[in-house]
């Protein structure tokens, strides 16, 4: 819910600005392998100005307001890479191994978040077949280990599988846990 006190909230202003920026570079080093390397920036910057309108002693409007915030700042910054390798070992199997880094910085004064910053290394493998192994059925086993520099770190896994049913239909399932990189939020509350 936005607006938790919709009497008090006469306005609220978010002015902000968004920047994404990703370049991604990928060849063919052979037949069976390949190379894919990915970089990316991501900037979210807010003015937040929270305006509440004034209530009398017996909760009736008064007209008058008071500014609650005034362009107080809330934002972050996220930078980080992942380079992979793609290999077929076998006409029936491939393997995907590859590091990735992900860096967030976040200030939000707002919540009243001082200037926080959080690293996360990961290696991650995924074992799949192709359809060589078993005839319109495709399966996957992946693993990714993460390090955050602030907090505990973790290993999920996944499984998928995909059959087709035709040319036109086919079932798919997934299996697994998941990570994510934790908001400020999550990190500094």
């Amino acid at each position: 819910m936005d607006f938790g006190r919709p009497c008090l909230n006469h306005d609220t202003i978010n002015a902000r600005s968004e920047t994404l920026l990703s370049t991604k570079f990928e060849t063919r080093v052979n037949d069976r392998v390949q190379l894919f390397l990915k970089a990316y920036r991501h900037t979210w910057d807010t003015d937040y100005t929270r305006i509440y309108n004034v209530l009398d002693d017996n909760g009736n409007l008064t007209g008058e307001t008071r500014v609650v915030n005034d362009d107080t700042y809330w934002g972050y910054k996220d930078y980080g890479f992942n380079a992979m390798l793609e290999w077929a070992v076998a006409p029936q199997a491939d393997l995907v191994v590859g590091f990735d880094q992900q860096n967030y910085r976040a200030e939000d004064d707002v919540w009243r978040i001082a200037d926080e910053k959080e690293q996360v290394n990961a290696v991650f493998a995924q074992v799949r077949s192709t359809p060589q192994l078993f005839e319109n059925t495709v399966l996957a086993l992946g693993v990714r280990n993460n390090r955050p520099s602030e907090s505990r770190d973790s290993t999920v896994w996944n499984l998928s599988g995909k059959h087709a049913l035709s040319d036109r239909w086919y079932v798919q399932g997934n299996l697994g846990t998941s990570f994510r990189l934790p908001d400020a939020e999550a990190l500094f509350l």
